[in-house]
């Protein structure tokens, strides 16, 4: 046996990058290949319906719940508490305590 092949015992740097760089590559596929399916489709209820929606889960679960409703093309959050309070941005013109537009007599 020759001593170059003796003196040879690990690897060298050029293999260890190569190997992590596949590494790597495989489990940035894996991780791709994980991801959720997108919605199969969107919420299309007025806002207001949307924020009854909410109230009613919130009422129902004995628990806060948020969500977002889009408003003129804002996103706007909204937040249900389990005593029926609806508090939101003043641009989906809610009432606080009922969680109805004011125009909803109701």
């Amino acid at each position: 046996m020759s001593n170059a092949m003796r003196a040879r015992g690990g690897a060298t740097l050029i293999e260890l990058i190569v190997t992590i760089a596949i590494i790597a590559v495989i489990a940035g596929t894996a991780g791709l290949a994980m991801r959720p399916a997108p919605a199969s489709g969107r919420d299309d209820r007025s806002p207001d319906a949307r924020v009854a929606a909410l109230r009613g889960a919130a009422l129902a679960r004995a628990t806060p719940l948020s969500d977002t409703v889009a408003v003129d093309g804002r996103l706007v959050t909204v937040t249900a508490f389990p005593d029926g309070r609806v508090v939101a941005d003043s641009a989906l013109h809610v009432d606080q305590l009922s969680g109805r537009a004011p125009h909803d007599a109701r």
